[in-house]
């Protein structure tokens, strides 16, 4: 089964800003995908195992970015701790909160 977060973060960092920080995780630059009608800017993917994370960089004139965190093995306590260690990674660094849309709340990580 799989789980998803998204941190909705207060600044939008470069992607060398956040690949660094992600690297620091096991997490590696995979690809990048192109700005589409469905959204005009790129997506850029992160990844490492079963753990996925797509960094949308969102509109540079409002400094708002979404990091989405998904784990195929989300039911287990690897992967929960995967997603949680993600998403306060990103959160601490570039301010910002964490969504979980299955049960359609924010989540307060410490």
């Amino acid at each position: 089964m799989s789980q998803s977060l998204s941190a909705y973060l207060d600044e939008a960092p470069s992607l060398d800003e956040l690949a660094a920080e992600l690297t620091l995780l096991g997490l590696h630059y995979r690809h990048t995908l192109p700005p589409r009608e469905r959204w005009q800017y790129p997506l850029h993917v992160f990844g490492m195992g079963d753990l996925r994370v797509v960094y949308h960089e969102g509109d540079p004139d409002a400094s708002k970015a979404v990091v989405n965190t998904t784990v195929r093995r989300g039911d287990t306590s690897i992967g929960a701790t995967q997603l949680r260690l993600v998403s306060t990674r990103v959160v601490n660094r570039w301010g910002g909160e964490v969504y979980d849309p299955q049960i359609k709340r924010r989540l307060v990580l410490n």
